[in-house]
């Protein structure tokens, strides 16, 4: 195997062993409780 395909192999194998760092998309409501969002108005 040449020297290229076998590093192909590491960095594909690195790549796919690597660890998830996010879990998936969040909104962010500028640190106040999603629950109250109704109860804001535009003016609060």
């Amino acid at each position: 195997m040449s020297k290229t395909l076998q590093r192909i192999l590491k960095v594909n194998r690195k790549v796919n062993t690597m660890k998830v760092k996010y879990t998936g998309p969040f909104i962010y409501c500028g640190g106040g409780k999603l629950d109250d969002w109704n109860k804001k108005t535009e003016d609060s």
